[in-house]
């Protein structure tokens, strides 16, 4: 882990994330990348409106040299900070390339930190859409005191175990115990892929401290939800892929979901 991408909006919650971005590049000996993306609307050509765009990007620059030196927490890493003019998932996607990021780390909007709520936002967009793991830490949400992950899994297969990389990085930088937790309200036996792949991720952790755990509600959100609260967990992880645990977590109708009421950071890397 040697590039981390921060995106910015200039808000607390992106202030709050930055935070946590610092603790783990010092941690780390990784190098910070500070974004902020803006998007200035075209105007119809029949509205007869010119606009400025030179002076606009100079005011976003200066607006982001301010934001930046007011936070006294950068002087003790290295870190560098740029802008880029587009949409948000573009140009998170450009400073991927551009700056050989490892780890996107960035806030989640909501005065709640409801996980689900996560869903059409700019997280959401970046969680989908990434090559490369994301850490979105929720508003009053914080890695200070990292101990305990837990890995939702389904126990789906892996194609690339480097996609793990990050979490057993995380989870040596803070000394911190894999949870590896598994919803599943069905009586049947495991299957031999199942148990392939719980005997290849044992493989895949076996650098870090970890426990396997098995949560019998029918609700994968609500069984993910009572394990955090009731074991003190501190980053949940998980591998959002088409018919897993995550794409669960936001289908069907909304009188159906069961919030997250966890204010922890959201660990997401693509299997």
């Amino acid at each position: 882990m040697k590039n981390i991408l921060v995106p910015t909006d200039f808000s607390d919650n992106a202030k709050n994330a930055l935070f946590s971005a610092i603790d783990l590049a010092n941690l780390a000996g990784a190098k910070l990348h500070l974004l902020h993306a803006y998007h200035f609307p075209i105007p119809y050509a029949e509205s007869g409106m010119v606009v400025d765009y030179t002076k606009l990007e100079t005011e976003v620059t200066q607006e982001f040299t301010k934001w930046v030196e007011a936070i006294s927490e950068l002087k003790n890493v290295d870190y560098d900070m740029f802008t880029i003019q587009g949409l948000f998932v573009d140009t998170i996607k450009e400073a991927i390339e551009k700056k050989d990021v490892d780890l996107i780390v960035m806030g989640t909007k909501g005065a709640s930190g409801r996980i689900d709520q996560l869903l059409g936002t700019n997280s959401a967009m970046v969680i989908q859409h990434s090559s490369v793991p994301v850490l979105a830490i929720p508003e009053d949400g914080e890695l200070g005191h990292l101990k305990k992950i837990a890995l939702a899994t389904d126990y789906g297969k892996i194609d690339d175990p480097s996609v793990l990389d990050c979490l057993v990085e995380l989870a040596t930088l803070y000394q911190a115990e894999v949870h590896i937790v598994n919803v599943n309200d069905k009586v049947e036996a495991t299957t031999a892929a199942e148990a392939a792949e719980g005997v290849l991720l044992d493989h895949y952790l076996e650098s870090v401290k970890h426990s396997y755990h098995l949560s019998d509600r029918a609700d994968v959100a609500e069984g993910i939800n009572e394990y955090i609260t009731d074991n003190n967990i501190d980053v949940l992880a998980m591998m959002p892929r088409h018919h897993n645990i995550f794409e669960k977590l936001y289908k069907g109708s909304l009188t159906k979901k069961i919030a997250f009421q966890t204010k922890i950071p959201l660990l997401t890397f693509h299997a």
